[in-house]
């Protein structure tokens, strides 16, 4: 297979739209995106709704809003909704039963493939949660993720990424993935492999650091330098598309402001 240039960029945050869909949904050999990564079950207070119940708890019950969640899903949930016809499919590990299923279901509502997703059917199989809890310093995402469907199933021959990738155009994956385990980082790095040796595959990178997942140096800094001796092969003939953040470059380069960034681009 001709190996292409890796047209990559760096999208600034997830993207979420409140749009209802009411497209036919996608089918994975019809999909212009590819989007992997984790999806997670959601739990955040609702704002200023304290629930005085009596209960033996030591601060009032509140009310909280469930809602599924991932920065990949929301990515090709967002794009089907603004296409005039669906065009996204999602592929990751779920657990089997009603979690796994209020995923896929909140995707297909969506108009989003998700015939390529893996389930997991070993016993108590989980997926993984964000809380937000206040730990006496303001509201902290607070991950249980370590143990789900996704980081103990994901590995480097989990998925068939160059029949994922055949149809695609744009592969969308994240930096939270590499973090998640051995496993999701070999993932990862398979499907980028794939995307960079298959015609007519662009990838969209968002680094999207998250550092409730674990520390912002030596785990984060590996993985981006990992990814960038993969990218930078193919990086040379993306035509000026290799777009970086400000916050990025400055913490791969280790670099506390943009003047010390110029400052060291004047040294050079």
């Amino acid at each position: 297979m001709h190996k292409r240039s890796l047209a990559t960029a760096v999208l600034c945050g997830g993207l979420r739209v409140a749009a209802a869909h009411s497209a036919t949904n996608c089918t994975a050999a019809h999909s212009a995106l590819v989007a992997f990564g984790e999806a997670v079950m959601t739990f955040k207070p609702r704002p200023a709704t304290p629930v005085h119940v009596a209960l033996p708890l030591a601060a009032p019950a509140a009310e909280v809003v469930q809602a599924v969640g991932g920065a990949e899903l929301n990515v090709a949930v967002a794009l089907s909704r603004v296409s005039a016809a669906p065009i996204a499919s999602y592929v990751s590990v779920l657990p089997h039963g009603p979690l796994g299923d209020a995923v896929r279901s909140a995707a297909e509502a969506s108009g989003v493939a998700t015939e390529n997703v893996v389930v997991d059917g070993s016993p108590h199989s989980v997926l993984g949660t964000l809380h937000v809890v206040d730990d006496g310093s303001g509201p902290r995402p607070h991950y249980q993720r370590h143990h789900s469907a996704f980081a103990t199933v994901a590995s480097g021959d989990t998925f068939d990424w160059p029949s994922l990738l055949s149809p695609a155009k744009w592969l969308h994956v994240t930096g939270i993935t590499p973090l998640l385990g051995p496993g999701p980082a070999a993932a990862w790095s398979t499907a980028l492999e794939a995307a960079a040796a298959t015609d007519g595959c662009d990838v969209s990178l968002d680094f999207n650091h998250r550092p409730a997942l674990g520390s912002r140096s030596a785990p984060l800094r590996g993985s981006l330098e990992e990814l960038w001796a993969l990218v930078q092969p193919h990086a040379r003939g993306a035509g000026g598309r290799l777009a970086w953040g400000l916050s990025l470059t400055l913490s791969l380069w280790g670099l506390s402001s943009p003047d010390t960034a110029l400052r060291t681009r004047g040294r050079a």
